[in-house]
């Protein structure tokens, strides 16, 4: 979200917002005029500093009272980060995780955002904190793979039965997912899975891989 344009996008909302009639297309709306009026206000207060300190498979820290571990990943983008306090059982996971929220996949790698989150769940965490939506536990981690899973399943069961893409992503969201926030993210989340899928298709057949 980039700062310049916040502002107008949170205009943009509101006044869709007093417009939308819909019960469930209103509650989104209201989900994302709220996530965009926070970004806002921060924008004053955060500062962007490069880092001085990096590394490639696990930083540890150990405080005063409790040891955390940066674990590096990718899915959401290239470069996610997790901290996770073995002690306590906890895991931040930022955009690896959204409890009751589609999440969007097209910014990343559908399948090294699964194997991440396979990573995390062996970690044996019990709470995990996501980077859209409430507070979740272990059982958050694995919706979000079912999630991700699902969606994969539904695309390549359409192209196997010679659906068009327009048709796969037209699909009706399946449950549990069908009332999760941002659920405009799951015609855009079919529609990159749908582009993977048939240049995935294609390259089997040219032999590129």
């Amino acid at each position: 979200m980039e700062k310049k344009t916040v502002p107008k996008e949170v205009i943009r909302m509101q006044e869709r917002l007093d417009t939308e009639t819909d019960p469930k297309r209103k509650r989104a709306l209201a989900f994302s005029l709220c996530t965009m009026q926070g970004a806002s206000k921060s924008y004053s207060e955060l500062k962007t500093r490069p880092p001085n300190i990096t590394f490639e498979d696990k930083l540890t820290i150990y405080g005063t009272k409790r040891t955390v571990e940066l674990l590096p990943l990718a899915g959401h983008t290239a470069s996610d980060v997790i901290l996770y306090i073995p002690e306590e059982k906890i895991v931040f996971m930022s955009d690896l995780l959204f409890v009751n929220i589609h999440p969007y996949l097209a910014s990343g790698s559908p399948e090294q955002w699964k194997n991440s989150l396979a990573t995390v769940k062996s970690l044996g965490a019990n709470i995990a904190v996501p980077g859209h939506g409430s507070v979740g536990k272990s059982a958050d981690i694995s919706k979000m793979l079912r999630y991700i899973q699902s969606l994969e399943n539904i695309v390549d069961d359409m192209i196997k039965s010679g659906k068009s893409a327009e048709q796969v992503t037209s699909s009706l969201i399946p449950a549990p997912f069908d009332t999760w926030l941002c659920e405009d993210f799951f015609t855009d989340n079919l529609k990159f899975l749908c582009k993977l899928a048939i240049s995935r298709k294609a390259n089997q057949k040219t032999g590129k891989y």
